[in-house]
């Protein structure tokens, strides 16, 4: 792999990643860990994306070009204000991010982190007076100790997580924001409060601005080291798409299938590796013999969470539906298997599958109705598997379902029919990876 095509590919992995995989022998590579740090913790989501990627998606090719301009055009801006403040973006989650500081020095990391949420504000209404799309967001942040995680490991490869409270505390907090405000938790808070103007509102702090400005650090040069392990951590069609020198065909609109699950019972202990590890190698495995994609593990409100996709390139399958189903059921059962609970939606739909964000860090991803609708049923599912009515339908013959009431789930205006299905009347062979 040539220097340059390193350097395009470090653009899809957190710092702290690289610095682990570059710091880390050859006779430590086999380890799972969870490092715990001090860690602020700030969370950007974009409020109403779901309509814009919805109405994109009814206008085809174009539409994926359009929507793909739009999401650089305003990452490009926000990865840059992240990157001037120190920040690592340690995670997209759905339509935002989620970016942390190291806070040894609890106190100034939240203030530059704070600084860097204000500049982010400013960037967004910048953006809004020049853009016919209106993207309007809201920021929330807290300070803590968080994991630094690698787990997994089959087949060789790792997925690597940061989790802890302080992302379930930005979770809950930024839904208590109104669209363009920071709502800062309690330990945020009190880390700026003599430095800062807030205004109190049902158990947040919503920051206006602050007294004085730290001077930000330059960061060192990160190193760039030539290896093989940085391949597995990007998805194969970015290193397709890298290798041929471009990545400019990396936005369409496909039919995909996408499981949201949710581990359920994680407590941040010592043990927190023995309860993790099980949890990400049983989806990876799952991934691997059914050919599925893990596009993220993150942690929010919701708790710690997988995205398992099936129809993203390079890998389409016309029975994506039935894979998805089976490996929910699969995932579920192994889980239990070992006294893991786990929340389990599955969602079916036409979704955006591209390369996004800016120069110093990107993302591809899958975006649209279909993932919402996932992560609801994952939300409402307590311990169980919930499909969607695309994906019942899709598996019609081949899945037997116990049909339930229909729910009202959030972003939805009316109550939608759920699915909990039973049982796979057509099974893949275990040792079947043809397809």
């Amino acid at each position: 792999m040539s220097r340059n095509i390193y350097g395009n590919i470090a653009a899809y992995i957190p710092k702290w990643i690289r610095a682990s995989v570059e710091e880390t022998d050859d006779a430590d590579q086999a380890r799972a860990y969870a490092t715990p740090r001090r860690t602020t913790v700030l969370f950007l989501d974009f409020a109403g994306f779901t309509e814009i990627t919805d109405r994109f998606a009814k206008q085809a090719e174009f539409g994926a070009e359009q929507l793909s301009e739009l999401l650089n055009d305003c990452y490009t801006t926000l990865t840059d204000v992240v990157d001037a403040f120190g920040g690592d973006i340690v995670a997209f989650a759905g339509d935002g991010f989620l970016a942390a500081w190291d806070a040894d020095d609890g106190a100034r990391a939240t203030h530059v982190a704070a600084q860097c949420a204000l500049a982010l504000q400013h960037a967004m209404e910048v953006r809004a007076q020049s853009s016919d799309v209106q993207i309007r967001q809201r920021i929330s942040m807290d300070v803590g100790t968080v994991y630094y995680c690698r787990l997994g490991g089959h087949d060789g490869v790792w997925r690597y997580a940061v989790v802890g409270t302080p992302f379930e505390n930005v979770g809950l907090a930024y839904r208590k924001a109104a669209i363009a405000e920071i709502a800062l938790c309690e330990a945020a808070w009190r880390e700026l409060a003599d430095d800062c103007e807030v205004k109190r509102g049902d158990g947040i702090f919503k920051l206006h601005r602050l007294r004085a400005n730290f001077e930000v650090a330059t960061a060192p040069q990160a190193r760039r080291v030539e290896s093989e392990r940085f391949q597995s951590l990007v998805p194969a069609v970015v290193i397709d798409r890298l290798r041929m020198g471009s990545s400019k065909w990396l936005a369409e609109f496909r039919n995909v299938s996408v499981l949201c699950i949710s581990f359920l019972g994680v407590a941040f202990e010592e043990n927190l590796v023995e309860s993790l590890q099980p949890c990400i190698l049983t989806v990876q495995q799952a991934a691997s013999r059914l050919e599925g994609a893990i596009f993220a593990v993150w942690m929010d409100d919701k708790g710690i969470c997988a995205l398992l996709v099936f129809g993203a390139p390079p890998l389409a399958h016309e029975e994506d539906p039935l894979r998805a189903v089976e490996a929910g059921l699969a995932i579920h059962e192994e889980l239990k298997r070992v006294s893991i609970d786990a929340s389990i939606g599955i969602g079916s739909g036409r979704l955006f599958c591209g390369d996004y964000g800016g120069r110093s860090r990107r993302e591809y991803g899958v975006l649209g109705p279909a993932i919402n609708t996932a992560a609801r049923l994952m939300e409402i599912a307590d311990g169980g598997i919930l499909c969607d009515h695309a994906t019942a339908e899709a598996v019609r013959g081949r899945v037997s379902f116990a049909l339930l009431q229909s729910q009202r789930v959030k972003g939805k205006p009316a109550p939608i029919q759920t699915y909990r299905p039973v049982g796979t009347l057509t099974l893949f062979r275990r040792d079947d990876r043809s397809g």
